[in-house]
Protein backbone atom coordinates (compact mmCIF):
# COMPACT_ATOMS: atom_id res chain seq x y z
CA UNK A 1 0.00 0.00 0.00
CA UNK A 2 2.62 2.66 0.40
CA UNK A 3 4.64 1.85 -2.30
CA UNK A 4 1.53 2.87 -4.48
CA UNK A 5 1.33 6.00 -2.58
CA UNK A 6 5.08 6.57 -3.00
CA UNK A 7 4.77 6.10 -6.50
CA UNK A 8 1.60 8.42 -7.03
CA UNK A 9 3.48 11.00 -4.81
CA UNK A 10 6.69 11.06 -7.02
CA UNK A 11 4.84 11.15 -10.18
CA UNK A 12 3.49 14.37 -9.10
CA UNK A 13 6.12 15.88 -7.61
CA UNK A 14 6.99 18.52 -10.06
CA UNK A 15 3.21 19.57 -9.48
CA UNK A 16 2.96 23.43 -7.79
CA UNK A 17 0.01 22.55 -5.79
CA UNK A 18 0.13 19.93 -2.93
CA UNK A 19 -2.55 17.98 -1.68
CA UNK A 20 -3.50 17.68 2.46
CA UNK A 21 -5.24 14.51 3.90
CA UNK A 22 -6.28 13.86 7.27
CA UNK A 23 -5.46 18.17 7.95
CA UNK A 24 -1.97 17.64 8.12
CA UNK A 25 -0.24 19.94 5.82
CA UNK A 26 3.14 18.08 4.25
CA UNK A 27 6.63 18.96 3.20
CA UNK A 28 6.88 21.57 6.15
CA UNK A 29 9.38 22.20 8.49
CA UNK A 30 7.67 19.83 11.21
CA UNK A 31 7.57 16.95 8.76
CA UNK A 32 11.43 17.22 8.87
CA UNK A 33 11.59 17.08 12.51
CA UNK A 34 9.22 13.94 12.92
CA UNK A 35 11.42 12.75 10.10
CA UNK A 36 14.11 12.82 11.95
CA UNK A 37 12.46 11.56 15.35
CA UNK A 38 11.89 8.76 12.70
CA UNK A 39 15.35 7.77 11.53
CA UNK A 40 16.79 7.84 15.53
CA UNK A 41 14.22 6.09 17.08
CA UNK A 42 14.27 3.38 14.01
CA UNK A 43 17.86 3.24 13.62
CA UNK A 44 17.99 2.65 17.66
CA UNK A 45 15.43 0.09 17.91
CA UNK A 46 15.84 -2.20 14.29
CA UNK A 47 19.84 -1.48 14.71
CA UNK A 48 20.05 -4.31 17.18
CA UNK A 49 17.39 -6.50 15.25
CA UNK A 50 20.30 -6.51 12.27
CA UNK A 51 23.17 -6.86 14.81
CA UNK A 52 21.71 -11.23 14.97
CA UNK A 53 24.92 -12.35 13.51
CA UNK A 54 26.96 -10.87 16.62
CA UNK A 55 24.42 -12.72 18.63
CA UNK A 56 25.00 -15.95 17.32
CA UNK A 57 27.98 -15.95 18.57
CA UNK A 58 26.83 -15.45 21.93
CA UNK A 59 24.15 -17.85 22.34
CA UNK A 60 26.25 -20.42 20.29
CA UNK A 61 28.47 -19.86 22.85
CA UNK A 62 26.46 -19.28 26.54
CA UNK A 63 24.14 -21.97 25.75
CA UNK A 64 26.20 -24.54 24.21
CA UNK A 65 23.92 -25.20 21.05
CA UNK A 66 24.30 -25.73 17.42
CA UNK A 67 24.23 -23.08 14.95
CA UNK A 68 21.25 -24.75 13.53
CA UNK A 69 19.07 -24.13 16.58
CA UNK A 70 20.13 -20.17 17.32
CA UNK A 71 19.66 -19.93 13.03
CA UNK A 72 16.30 -21.27 13.68
CA UNK A 73 16.13 -18.21 16.07
CA UNK A 74 17.00 -16.00 13.54
CA UNK A 75 15.14 -17.04 10.61
CA UNK A 76 12.24 -17.18 12.53
CA UNK A 77 12.31 -13.92 13.82
CA UNK A 78 13.32 -12.04 10.24
CA UNK A 79 10.42 -13.92 8.63
CA UNK A 80 7.79 -12.84 11.44
CA UNK A 81 8.91 -9.55 10.36
CA UNK A 82 8.51 -9.76 7.21
CA UNK A 83 4.95 -11.48 7.93
CA UNK A 84 3.86 -8.49 10.29
CA UNK A 85 3.46 -6.16 7.56
CA UNK A 86 0.39 -6.94 6.37
CA UNK A 87 -0.68 -7.20 9.83
CA UNK A 88 0.19 -4.18 10.78
CA UNK A 89 -1.33 -2.26 8.08
CA UNK A 90 -4.83 -3.76 8.76
CA UNK A 91 -4.44 -3.33 12.40
CA UNK A 92 -3.01 0.29 12.27
CA UNK A 93 -6.31 1.40 10.42
CA UNK A 94 -8.24 0.03 13.05
CA UNK A 95 -6.17 1.28 16.34
CA UNK A 96 -4.21 4.05 14.69
CA UNK A 97 -0.24 4.61 14.94
CA UNK A 98 0.20 5.74 18.03
CA UNK A 99 -1.57 2.35 19.57
CA UNK A 100 0.50 0.21 17.47
CA UNK A 101 3.72 2.05 18.39
CA UNK A 102 2.77 1.53 22.37
CA UNK A 103 2.71 -1.83 21.28
CA UNK A 104 5.45 -2.14 19.39
CA UNK A 105 7.22 -0.79 22.56
CA UNK A 106 5.61 -3.29 25.15
CA UNK A 107 7.04 -6.08 22.91
CA UNK A 108 10.54 -5.34 22.41
CA UNK A 109 10.54 -4.31 26.38
CA UNK A 110 9.64 -7.77 27.11
CA UNK A 111 11.86 -9.10 24.87
CA UNK A 112 15.25 -7.50 26.13
CA UNK A 113 13.88 -7.70 30.35
CA UNK A 114 13.44 -11.20 29.65
CA UNK A 115 15.86 -13.03 27.50
CA UNK A 116 18.28 -12.68 29.69
CA UNK A 117 16.61 -14.74 32.40
CA UNK A 118 15.99 -18.26 30.16
CA UNK A 119 17.46 -21.24 31.21
CA UNK A 120 18.37 -22.50 27.75
CA UNK A 121 17.62 -21.65 24.45
CA UNK A 122 14.60 -22.84 23.57
CA UNK A 123 12.60 -20.71 25.81
CA UNK A 124 14.48 -17.78 23.03
CA UNK A 125 11.62 -18.41 20.39
CA UNK A 126 9.25 -16.97 22.98
CA UNK A 127 11.52 -14.72 24.66
CA UNK A 128 13.50 -13.18 22.06
CA UNK A 129 11.90 -14.53 18.36
CA UNK A 130 8.62 -13.33 18.67
CA UNK A 131 8.63 -10.49 20.66
CA UNK A 132 11.60 -8.89 18.52
CA UNK A 133 9.79 -10.04 15.04
CA UNK A 134 6.55 -8.63 15.48
CA UNK A 135 7.72 -4.97 17.21
CA UNK A 136 10.57 -4.30 15.27
CA UNK A 137 8.38 -5.40 12.30
CA UNK A 138 5.02 -3.44 13.06
CA UNK A 139 7.45 -0.15 13.23
CA UNK A 140 9.70 -1.31 10.55
CA UNK A 141 6.40 -1.00 8.33
CA UNK A 142 4.14 1.72 9.85
CA UNK A 143 6.99 3.95 9.75
CA UNK A 144 7.07 3.83 6.25
CA UNK A 145 3.61 3.64 5.24
CA UNK A 146 3.15 7.33 7.39
CA UNK A 147 5.82 8.55 5.54
CA UNK A 148 3.26 9.59 3.35
CA UNK A 149 0.91 11.85 5.37
CA UNK A 150 4.06 14.22 6.27
CA UNK A 151 5.47 14.56 2.81
CA UNK A 152 4.26 15.05 -0.80
CA UNK A 153 7.43 16.82 -3.21
CA UNK A 154 9.76 14.84 -1.17
CA UNK A 155 8.57 11.83 -0.12
CA UNK A 156 11.45 9.83 -1.84
CA UNK A 157 13.71 11.74 -0.24
CA UNK A 158 12.17 10.93 3.13
CA UNK A 159 11.74 7.39 2.37
CA UNK A 160 15.83 7.67 1.73
CA UNK A 161 16.61 8.88 4.67
CA UNK A 162 14.35 6.71 6.70
CA UNK A 163 15.93 3.65 5.03
CA UNK A 164 19.33 4.68 5.62
CA UNK A 165 18.70 4.99 9.48
CA UNK A 166 18.23 1.29 9.60
CA UNK A 167 21.43 0.68 8.18
CA UNK A 168 23.26 3.85 10.26
CA UNK A 169 22.10 1.79 13.55
CA UNK A 170 23.00 -1.37 12.01
CA UNK A 171 26.39 -0.41 11.68
CA UNK A 172 27.04 0.91 15.27
CA UNK A 173 25.09 -1.75 17.38
CA UNK A 174 27.66 -3.91 15.25
CA UNK A 175 30.43 -2.17 16.25
CA UNK A 176 29.21 -1.51 20.18
CA UNK A 177 27.89 -4.82 20.69
CA UNK A 178 30.85 -6.72 21.02
CA UNK A 179 32.45 -3.93 23.02
CA UNK A 180 29.64 -3.78 25.64
CA UNK A 181 28.95 -7.68 26.28
CA UNK A 182 32.80 -7.68 26.77
CA UNK A 183 32.97 -5.22 29.36
CA UNK A 184 29.28 -5.75 30.95
CA UNK A 185 28.08 -8.98 29.88
CA UNK A 186 25.37 -9.74 27.28
CA UNK A 187 22.48 -10.03 29.62
CA UNK A 188 23.37 -6.58 31.41
CA UNK A 189 23.42 -5.49 27.75
CA UNK A 190 20.10 -6.36 27.12
CA UNK A 191 19.11 -5.05 30.44
CA UNK A 192 20.77 -1.36 28.56
CA UNK A 193 18.74 -1.87 25.32
CA UNK A 194 15.70 -2.43 26.88
CA UNK A 195 15.37 1.43 26.74
CA UNK A 196 14.40 1.17 23.08
CA UNK A 197 10.49 0.74 24.56
CA UNK A 198 11.17 4.26 25.85
CA UNK A 199 12.44 5.49 22.68
CA UNK A 200 9.27 3.69 21.26
CA UNK A 201 6.83 5.83 23.49
CA UNK A 202 8.26 9.25 22.26
CA UNK A 203 8.00 8.28 18.63
CA UNK A 204 4.66 7.33 19.85
CA UNK A 205 3.44 10.74 20.85
CA UNK A 206 5.70 13.00 18.75
CA UNK A 207 3.08 11.62 15.99
CA UNK A 208 0.47 13.91 16.64
CA UNK A 209 2.76 17.20 16.15
CA UNK A 210 0.85 19.05 12.88
CA UNK A 211 3.24 20.94 10.03
CA UNK A 212 2.44 24.51 9.64
CA UNK A 213 1.23 25.49 6.06
CA UNK A 214 4.07 26.54 3.37
CA UNK A 215 2.90 30.21 2.22
CA UNK A 216 5.10 29.72 -1.33
CA UNK A 217 2.50 26.33 -2.39
CA UNK A 218 -1.24 26.41 -3.26
CA UNK A 219 -2.93 23.48 -1.13
CA UNK A 220 -6.03 21.38 -2.37
CA UNK A 221 -7.77 19.61 0.11
CA UNK A 222 -8.97 16.27 -1.21
CA UNK A 223 -11.98 14.37 0.32
CA UNK A 224 -11.31 10.75 0.00
CA UNK A 225 -14.27 9.59 -1.98
CA UNK A 226 -13.13 11.55 -4.83
CA UNK A 227 -9.77 9.90 -4.27
CA UNK A 228 -10.82 6.88 -4.23
CA UNK A 229 -13.01 7.19 -7.90
CA UNK A 230 -9.75 8.12 -9.48
CA UNK A 231 -8.59 4.74 -7.98
CA UNK A 232 -11.15 2.72 -8.92
CA UNK A 233 -10.64 3.94 -12.62
CA UNK A 234 -6.95 3.04 -13.07
CA UNK A 235 -8.02 -0.70 -11.44
CA UNK A 236 -8.52 -3.79 -13.53
CA UNK A 237 -11.91 -4.82 -14.36
CA UNK A 238 -11.25 -8.89 -13.72
CA UNK A 239 -11.24 -9.79 -10.16
CA UNK A 240 -7.08 -11.29 -10.17
CA UNK A 241 -5.03 -8.90 -10.72
CA UNK A 242 -3.69 -8.57 -14.61
CA UNK A 243 0.38 -9.16 -13.68
CA UNK A 244 -0.03 -12.53 -12.15
CA UNK A 245 -1.14 -13.89 -16.07
CA UNK A 246 2.46 -11.95 -17.08
CA UNK A 247 4.71 -15.13 -18.01
CA UNK A 248 7.86 -12.65 -17.75
CA UNK A 249 6.61 -11.24 -14.40
CA UNK A 250 6.13 -14.76 -13.29
CA UNK A 251 9.89 -15.49 -14.54
CA UNK A 252 11.26 -12.54 -12.83
CA UNK A 253 8.88 -12.95 -9.23
CA UNK A 254 10.65 -17.01 -9.70
CA UNK A 255 14.26 -15.96 -9.87
CA UNK A 256 14.04 -13.71 -6.48
CA UNK A 257 13.13 -16.96 -4.66
CA UNK A 258 16.50 -18.57 -4.34
CA UNK A 259 18.13 -15.09 -3.99
CA UNK A 260 16.10 -14.46 -0.95
CA UNK A 261 16.95 -17.81 0.24
CA UNK A 262 20.37 -16.76 -0.08
CA UNK A 263 20.20 -13.10 0.90
CA UNK A 264 20.13 -13.70 4.58
CA UNK A 265 22.48 -16.47 5.44
CA UNK A 266 25.86 -14.11 4.98
CA UNK A 267 23.98 -11.83 7.85
CA UNK A 268 23.56 -14.46 9.99
CA UNK A 269 26.71 -16.78 9.98
CA UNK A 270 29.45 -14.84 8.66
CA UNK A 271 30.97 -13.45 11.90
CA UNK A 272 30.95 -17.32 13.53
CA UNK A 273 32.38 -18.53 10.61
CA UNK A 274 35.29 -16.15 10.97
CA UNK A 275 35.27 -16.92 14.81
CA UNK A 276 35.95 -20.78 13.94
CA UNK A 277 38.80 -19.88 12.08
CA UNK A 278 40.75 -18.80 15.14
CA UNK A 279 39.89 -14.79 14.83
CA UNK A 280 39.17 -12.83 18.00
CA UNK A 281 35.45 -11.34 18.10
CA UNK A 282 36.67 -8.17 18.16
CA UNK A 283 38.17 -8.63 15.36
CA UNK A 284 35.19 -10.81 13.49
CA UNK A 285 33.03 -7.70 14.50
CA UNK A 286 34.41 -5.78 11.58
CA UNK A 287 32.45 -8.25 9.20
CA UNK A 288 29.25 -6.89 10.42
CA UNK A 289 30.34 -3.45 10.29
CA UNK A 290 31.95 -3.44 7.35
CA UNK A 291 28.48 -5.08 6.13
CA UNK A 292 26.47 -2.53 7.37
CA UNK A 293 27.98 0.75 6.03
CA UNK A 294 28.57 -1.05 2.76
CA UNK A 295 24.40 -1.44 2.85
CA UNK A 296 24.05 2.29 3.50
CA UNK A 297 26.26 3.16 0.72
CA UNK A 298 24.06 0.75 -1.61
CA UNK A 299 20.90 2.43 -0.52
CA UNK A 300 22.25 5.90 -1.05
CA UNK A 301 23.21 5.09 -4.62
CA UNK A 302 20.63 3.77 -5.90
CA UNK A 303 18.31 6.84 -4.32
CA UNK A 304 20.11 9.28 -6.24
CA UNK A 305 20.36 7.07 -9.58
CA UNK A 306 16.58 6.03 -8.70
CA UNK A 307 14.70 8.52 -10.84
CA UNK A 308 17.62 8.27 -13.55
CA UNK A 309 17.28 3.85 -13.97
CA UNK A 310 13.25 4.19 -13.77
CA UNK A 311 12.61 6.32 -16.60
CA UNK A 312 14.84 4.27 -18.79
CA UNK A 313 13.32 1.23 -17.67
CA UNK A 314 16.18 -0.57 -15.94
CA UNK A 315 15.53 -1.45 -12.62
CA UNK A 316 14.67 -5.47 -13.81
CA UNK A 317 18.25 -5.10 -15.34
CA UNK A 318 20.18 -3.62 -12.65
CA UNK A 319 17.68 -6.34 -9.98
CA UNK A 320 19.25 -9.09 -12.31
CA UNK A 321 23.02 -7.93 -12.17
CA UNK A 322 22.98 -7.11 -8.29
CA UNK A 323 21.87 -10.96 -7.90
CA UNK A 324 24.02 -12.36 -10.25
CA UNK A 325 27.18 -10.04 -8.85
CA UNK A 326 26.13 -11.32 -4.67
CA UNK A 327 26.77 -15.55 -6.04
CA UNK A 328 30.12 -14.84 -7.86
CA UNK A 329 31.21 -12.63 -5.07
CA UNK A 330 29.83 -15.96 -2.67
CA UNK A 331 31.62 -17.99 -4.82
CA UNK A 332 34.95 -16.16 -4.44
CA UNK A 333 34.57 -15.90 -0.75
CA UNK A 334 34.95 -19.67 -1.16
CA UNK A 335 38.48 -19.66 -1.98
CA UNK A 336 40.51 -17.75 1.15
CA UNK A 337 40.34 -17.76 4.76
CA UNK A 338 42.34 -14.65 5.07
CA UNK A 339 39.97 -12.48 7.31
CA UNK A 340 40.78 -8.84 5.43
CA UNK A 341 39.23 -10.27 2.26
CA UNK A 342 36.64 -12.00 3.84
CA UNK A 343 35.82 -8.37 5.01
CA UNK A 344 36.18 -6.89 1.55
CA UNK A 345 33.27 -9.91 0.32
CA UNK A 346 31.21 -8.44 3.42
CA UNK A 347 31.76 -4.97 2.04
CA UNK A 348 30.25 -6.39 -1.82
CA UNK A 349 27.19 -8.07 -0.51
CA UNK A 350 26.49 -5.41 1.86
CA UNK A 351 26.39 -2.80 -0.84
CA UNK A 352 24.53 -5.44 -3.27
CA UNK A 353 21.88 -5.95 -0.32
CA UNK A 354 21.40 -2.49 -0.01
CA UNK A 355 20.77 -1.85 -3.58
CA UNK A 356 18.43 -4.66 -3.94
CA UNK A 357 16.29 -3.37 -0.66
CA UNK A 358 15.62 -0.28 -2.37
CA UNK A 359 15.58 -1.63 -5.95
CA UNK A 360 12.58 -4.15 -5.08
CA UNK A 361 9.58 -2.06 -4.45
CA UNK A 362 10.55 0.12 -7.86
CA UNK A 363 10.98 -2.74 -9.58
CA UNK A 364 7.29 -3.87 -8.43
CA UNK A 365 6.30 -0.86 -9.97
CA UNK A 366 7.74 -1.05 -13.36
CA UNK A 367 6.57 -4.76 -13.99
CA UNK A 368 3.20 -3.42 -12.98
CA UNK A 369 3.26 -0.36 -14.82
CA UNK A 370 1.94 1.27 -11.29
CA UNK A 371 -1.34 -0.69 -11.32
CA UNK A 372 -2.05 -2.46 -8.07
CA UNK A 373 1.80 -2.32 -7.55
CA UNK A 374 1.05 -2.81 -3.84
CA UNK A 375 -0.24 -6.66 -4.43
CA UNK A 376 2.53 -7.20 -6.07
CA UNK A 377 4.97 -5.63 -3.43
CA UNK A 378 3.32 -7.55 -0.82
CA UNK A 379 3.69 -10.56 -2.57
CA UNK A 380 7.07 -10.88 -2.81
CA UNK A 381 7.10 -9.50 0.86
CA UNK A 382 5.77 -13.02 1.05
CA UNK A 383 8.95 -14.35 -0.71
CA UNK A 384 10.88 -12.70 0.89
CA UNK A 385 9.73 -14.09 4.49
CA UNK A 386 9.74 -17.50 3.60
CA UNK A 387 13.56 -17.23 2.33
CA UNK A 388 14.14 -15.57 5.67
CA UNK A 389 12.78 -18.47 7.02
CA UNK A 390 14.00 -21.63 5.42
CA UNK A 391 17.21 -20.15 3.94
CA UNK A 392 20.06 -19.06 7.49
CA UNK A 393 17.95 -22.12 8.77
CA UNK A 394 18.77 -24.53 6.57
CA UNK A 395 22.35 -22.99 5.99
CA UNK A 396 22.85 -23.53 9.80
CA UNK A 397 22.53 -26.97 9.26
CA UNK A 398 24.57 -27.48 6.33
CA UNK A 399 27.39 -25.30 8.66
CA UNK A 400 27.12 -28.38 11.64
CA UNK A 401 27.04 -31.53 9.77
CA UNK A 402 29.81 -30.63 7.15
CA UNK A 403 31.93 -28.02 9.62
CA UNK A 404 32.90 -26.15 6.81
CA UNK A 405 31.26 -23.12 5.68
CA UNK A 406 32.54 -23.13 2.33
CA UNK A 407 29.73 -25.41 1.58
CA UNK A 408 27.18 -22.90 2.51
CA UNK A 409 29.03 -20.31 0.04
CA UNK A 410 28.64 -22.80 -2.64
CA UNK A 411 25.39 -23.25 -2.10
CA UNK A 412 24.50 -18.98 -2.18
CA UNK A 413 26.54 -18.87 -5.35
CA UNK A 414 24.89 -21.23 -7.29
CA UNK A 415 21.21 -20.29 -5.69
CA UNK A 416 22.59 -16.46 -6.84
CA UNK A 417 23.56 -17.09 -10.09
CA UNK A 418 20.27 -18.96 -10.83
CA UNK A 419 17.92 -15.99 -9.68
CA UNK A 420 20.09 -14.08 -11.96
CA UNK A 421 19.47 -16.43 -14.99
CA UNK A 422 15.36 -17.06 -14.26
CA UNK A 423 15.63 -13.21 -13.79
CA UNK A 424 17.61 -12.42 -17.35
CA UNK A 425 15.00 -14.98 -19.04
CA UNK A 426 11.94 -12.95 -17.15
CA UNK A 427 13.17 -10.07 -18.57
CA UNK A 428 13.59 -11.01 -21.80
CA UNK A 429 9.71 -12.59 -22.18
CA UNK A 430 9.04 -8.94 -20.89
CA UNK A 431 10.45 -7.72 -23.99
CA UNK A 432 9.17 -9.65 -26.62
CA UNK A 433 5.61 -9.39 -25.10
CA UNK A 434 6.11 -5.54 -25.03
CA UNK A 435 7.21 -5.39 -28.36
CA UNK A 436 3.90 -7.55 -29.93
CA UNK A 437 1.32 -5.09 -27.82
CA UNK A 438 3.20 -2.10 -28.15
CA UNK A 439 0.46 0.60 -28.85
CA UNK A 440 -0.03 2.39 -32.30
CA UNK A 441 0.91 5.96 -32.10
CA UNK A 442 0.63 8.63 -34.38
CA UNK A 443 3.44 11.09 -34.93
CA UNK A 444 2.60 14.35 -32.99
CA UNK A 445 0.92 17.56 -34.93
CA UNK A 446 4.19 19.89 -35.51
CA UNK A 447 1.68 22.86 -34.50
CA UNK A 448 1.01 21.23 -31.29
CA UNK A 449 4.54 20.05 -30.12
CA UNK A 450 2.88 18.67 -26.66
CA UNK A 451 0.26 17.05 -27.79
CA UNK A 452 -0.29 13.14 -28.63
CA UNK A 453 -2.38 11.28 -30.66
CA UNK A 454 -3.50 8.07 -29.92
CA UNK A 455 -5.24 6.02 -32.69
CA UNK A 456 -8.15 3.72 -31.44
CA UNK A 457 -9.07 0.94 -33.17
CA UNK A 458 -12.38 0.70 -31.37
CA UNK A 459 -13.67 4.58 -31.97
CA UNK A 460 -12.68 4.84 -35.28
CA UNK A 461 -11.42 8.43 -35.01
CA UNK A 462 -8.43 10.19 -33.38
CA UNK A 463 -8.27 11.64 -30.05
CA UNK A 464 -5.85 14.77 -29.13
CA UNK A 465 -4.66 13.82 -25.58
CA UNK A 466 -2.68 15.86 -23.29
CA UNK A 467 1.18 15.00 -22.31
CA UNK A 468 0.55 14.44 -18.96
CA UNK A 469 -2.34 12.04 -19.83
CA UNK A 470 -0.94 9.97 -22.63
CA UNK A 471 1.18 7.58 -20.42
CA UNK A 472 -1.95 6.26 -18.49
CA UNK A 473 -4.35 6.08 -21.46
CA UNK A 474 -1.43 4.13 -23.84
CA UNK A 475 -0.80 1.86 -20.56
CA UNK A 476 -4.62 1.32 -20.21
CA UNK A 477 -5.26 0.27 -24.24
CA UNK A 478 -1.91 -2.23 -23.89
CA UNK A 479 -3.84 -3.73 -20.65
CA UNK A 480 -7.29 -4.35 -22.89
Amino acid sequence: MYFSLMFISISYKNSCSMTVGSGRIKDSRASWIFLAITGCVMGYTAGPFDSFGILVVVFVDHFHETNTKIGWVGSLMASLACYSYPVAVSLQHRFGFRAMAITSAIFVTFSYLTTPLVPSANYLFLTYCIPQGLGVGFMDCLSLTILPEFFDKYIGLATGIRLASVATGSMICNYLFPILIESLGWKNTFYCFSSVGAALLFHAFSYGTKPTIPTDREVIFAKESDVMAVSDVSQPTTKRPGFLQDRGFQLIVIGCVPFFFSVGVPLMFMVQYAKSLGYPLSQCKWLAVVRALASLFGRLTVGLIGDFISRRKLITHIASIVVTIFGLASGLCSLTQHLPLIILYMAVVGFLEGMFWVILPLMMYELTGGINADYAFSLVTLLTATGYLTGPSSMGKVFDDTGDFRNVLYIICVCSLLAGVIMALGIYVRSKCSDESEPRLIKPNTCFPKILKLKSPNIGQQEIIPEFEKRPIAQYETAV
